[in-house]
């Protein structure tokens, strides 16, 4: 069950990324905006083309692991290798590490290594499951969420595991913790009597505020670089599907950027915070829209003839964007920011999935 909750970033996508998304009848360009993209002016060169490294799940050896990929899509090599299964690498700031969930001891909890897959460490021993795990930006904490099915709360813990302390005692579902640039306060969604909204904490468990306080389902929120704003998904339009909102940190001034009948989801701010990625589309075939962060110069730079999978990665430099797509199966593709130079890396009869560029 907390697998499922981990998968709420994708939960109104419709199909989660685990599925094996069969080919949908009726591609189209979707309702909100025409994209330009053809998927004959996307053909995806055969391999590589990008910098750096990047960490991703995969089945490809008969069970559920971690493995490190050269952005040229050279150099595979598995990270984790235990009979449990592995999923969500998250990296440190510096990318010496990651850590990720894994239920080799029955329930999920979280597990560190190094950038080389050695000296893997278990950091959490809640009762219940442990998921939703974020590095502060200054690498010294880690944010969860930890519960049952019945509720969750979000807790705080040393990098190393150490002086874990609880923040949240709200009885409902505290999930998806994003850690402002500073490393001193933390926004987050709880969801509670089947209402989400985001509300803010500091790192010390003091000054809870709610960010948002409608009905309407608000979900995936985000600082920008510059902890001015924050950006999120909602479904407050009574006329469209979910959008995506900024507002200021403090939760003044709220305002729809996409505006699009589409559903729109999973925004992410470029490094230096002038652009917003996120994932718009219809009928399971997402595709990847990129917009300036007042909600300007909107554009899709992937086709949804090629439906993405799961959210997508931004590289540190914001130059490239990294992630996972397919009708049949799932493989890891890299795209430069501007639509142009698309590249498959992997080409696995498994699924390749969660694909987080390593900094």
């Amino acid at each position: 069950m907390a697998f499922f909750m981990q998968l709420r970033r994708n939960a109104q996508i419709v199909a989660c990324s685990i599925v094996l998304i069969a080919a949908a009848v009726g591609i189209g360009a979707t309702g909100g905006m025409a994209s330009g993209i053809s998927a004959q002016a996307q053909s995806p060169t055969p391999m590589g083309g990008g910098h750096g490294q990047i960490a991703f799940y995969s089945e490809r050896d008969g069970n559920a692991e971690i493995y490190l990929i050269d952005s040229d899509g050279t150099n595979v090599r598995r990270l984790t290798n235990n009979p449990a299964t592995d999923y969500f690498p998250v990296w440190s700031p510096d990318g010496s590490q990651f850590i990720f969930m894994s239920d080799r001891n029955k329930n999920w909890n979280i597990f560190a290594a190094n950038d080389d897959g050695s000296n893997v460490r278990r950091l959490t021993a809640n009762q219940g499951d442990n998921e939703f795990q974020e590095w502060s930006p200054d690498g010294r904490q880690i944010v969860y969420s930890s519960g049952t099915t019945a509720s969750s709360e979000l807790y705080i813990m040393n990098a190393d595991g150490s002086n874990t302390h609880r923040l949240t005692n709200e009885k409902g579902y505290a999930i998806e913790p994003s850690f402002s640039p500073d490393s001193k306060q933390i926004v987050f969604v709880l969801d509670k009597n089947s209402h989400a909204n985001i509300f803010a904490i500091n790192t010390d468990g003091s000054n809870l505020r709610a960010l948002t306080s409608d009905e309407a389902s608000n979900d995936h929120p985000v600082w920008s670089p510059d902890g001015k704003q924050i950006v999120f998904e909602t479904y407050r339009s009574p006329t469209l599907g979910a959008e995506i909102y900024v507002m200021n940190a403090d939760g003044t001034n709220p305002r729809d950027l996409s505006n699009n009948p589409d559903l729109d989801a999973f925004p992410s701010w470029s490094p230096d915070g002038k652009q917003i990625m996120f994932l718009s589309g219809f009928r399971r075939h997402f595709a990847i829209d990129v917009m300036n962060s007042d909600g300007t110069k909107l554009r899709q730079i992937t086709d949804p003839a090629l439906p993405v999978q799961g959210s997508p990665s931004w590289s540190s430099n914001g130059t490239q964007i990294v992630f996972s797509a397919g009708t049949r199966g799932a493989s890891i593709y890299i795209v430069d920011a501007d639509g142009s130079n698309l590249s498959r890396l992997t080409s696995d009869p498994q699924v390749d999935l969660y694909p987080v560029w390593r900094p």
